[in-house]
C-alpha cells in the first residue's frame, strides 16, 4: 500500500518507497525552477537592465576596464582609398596607439572654416566612393560638405587601412575618433566654434559614444546609430563582435544610452520612420530627465539610407550659413519632403 493509518494521530503516513519517489521529483522540480530563475536573472542583467544609467562617466568606466577580446583581428593592409577630389589629401593624426591614417581637406592658412569629422557605416574603414556623387536612395558620401568648401576629416581608426591595433567594435575606435576631433580642432583653418562630428549607422553609434567623451564639437549628428547595444546583442549582434556578448560590462560600455547623463555637447539623432526608433526615443526621454541636449528626429517616409542625402544637404546649408545650433525637426522633414517630390 501507498500509506497506512497512524493509530495515535489518525492520519495517513506514506510508505518509505513513495517518500523517496516524491523527494526525488521535488528535487528535480526545484532544480528546474532554480535554473530558470538563475537564467532569467542573468538575461535581465544583460538585457532587462539595459536602461539603467551607468554609475560613472564613460571615460571613467573605460579607464577602469580593459576590454576583453576573444579574437584579435584587423582588416588587413588594405590601403586608404584613392583621392578623387582635388581638395583632399592623405594625412594622419595622433591616436592613443600612434599615428593613424586619414583623408582630409588640404590645410589652407588664413581661413576659418566649419569642419566635419565623418565616421562611415559598416566595418572596415573608408569606402571607395566616399567623395563621389551617389543616387538619392543611398548616398553615404561626404560630397555635400565638400561642395560647400568645409574642412572634411575622414579618420581611419585602429585596425583599419594598416593602422595599428585591432578591431574592438565600438570601443577603442571611439578613443580614436575623439583624438581625431582634437586634431581637427588644432588646425589653423578651422573655426573652433563650428566643428561637427557625424556618422552613419555603425559610425553613428561611434559618434554617440564620443559625445560622452568630448565637449569640442558644436554638434554631434548620428544617422541611425545604435543607442542600445543590449538590444542589438539580444537579436544576435552584427556577427563580427570580438568581445563576449554575454558580458554585461562589455555590452554596457558600448551602449550610448547607459551614458546619456554624461553627454557633453548637443546631439541630433536622425533616422527614417521605416526603421525601429524605440531605443532612440528612450534615450531622448532619459536626456530630458538629465537636462541633456539630445534630440531625436524620425523622418516620415524615409529609411536608413534615403534619409541621408537630403538631410546632409540641409546640414551643409545650415552650418554654412552661420546659423547656430542644429536644424529643427520641422526643417529636416521639409528637406526630405522636398527631395522626395517627383
Amino acid at each position: 500500500m501507498m500509506c497506512s493509518k497512524n493509530p495515535v494521530w489518525g492520519y495517513k503516513i506514506m510508505s518509505k518507497k513513495w517518500l523517496i519517489i516524491l523527494s526525488i521529483a521535488g528535487a528535480v522540480l526545484l532544480s528546474c525552477v532554480g535554473g530558470f530563475l538563475f537564467l532569467s536573472m542573468g538575461l535581465y542583467r544583460i538585457f532587462g537592465a539595459q536602461d539603467t544609467p551607468w554609475p560613472v562617466s564613460l571615460h571613467e568606466a573605460r579607464s577602469e576596464h580593459k576590454t576583453q577580446l576573444w579574437k584579435q583581428e584587423d582588416f588587413g593592409e588594405r590601403l586608404l582609398p584613392r583621392i578623387t577630389h582635388s581638395e583632399l589629401e592623405y594625412t594622419s593624426y595622433e591616436g592613443p596607439l600612434g599615428r593613424m591614417g586619414a583623408i582630409a581637406s588640404r590645410e589652407v592658412s588664413g581661413l576659418s572654416k566649419p569642419a566635419i569629422i565623418w565616421d562611415f557605416g559598416g566595418f572596415g574603414g573608408i569606402f571607395d566612393g566616399y567623395a563621389d556623387e551617389h543616387p538619392a536612395n543611398n548616398d553615404q558620401s561626404i560630397r555635400q560638405f565638400l561642395d560647400r568648401g568645409f574642412v572634411v576629416f575622414l579618420p581611419a581608426v585602429r585596425g583599419e587601412h594598416g593602422n595599428p591595433g585591432v578591431f574592438e567594435c565600438f570601443y577603442g575606435e571611439v578613443d580614436d575618433l575623439v583624438a581625431a576631433v582634437e586634431h581637427v580642432a588644432a588646425r589653423s583653418d578651422v573655426d573652433p566654434e563650428r566643428i561637427y562630428l557625424m556618422g552613419h549607422s555603425t559610425g553613428g553609434t561611434n559618434v554617440l559614444l564620443a559625445s560622452a567623451m568630448t565637449d569640442i564639437p558644436a554638434g554631434v549628428v548620428s544617422f541611425g546609430g545604435a543607442p542600445d547595444m543590449a538590444h542589438i546583442v539580444s537579436g544576435g549582434g552584427y556577427g563580427v563582435e570580438p568581445y563576449s556578448m554575454a558580458s554585461e560590462v562589455e555590452v554596457a560600455l558600448r551602449s550610448p544610452n547607459r551614458f546619456t547623463k554624461y553627454i557633453q555637447c548637443p546631439v541630433l539623432y536622425i533616422e527614417g520612420s521605416a526603421h525601429d526608433s524605440s531605443a532612440a526615443r528612450a534615450m531622448e526621454r532619459r536626456a530630458v530627465g538629465f537636462g541633456v541636449d539630445l534630440r531625436v528626429v524620425i523622418v516620415d517616409g524615409a529609411d536608413h539610407w534615403t534619409v541621408l542625402q537630403p538631410v546632409k544637404g540641409l546640414l551643409a546649408d545650415h552650418i554654412g550659413s552661420g546659423k547656430s545650433g542644429l536644424p529643427s525637426s520641422r526643417a529636416i522633414q521639409r528637406a526630405f519632403n522636398a527631395a522626395a517630390k517627383p
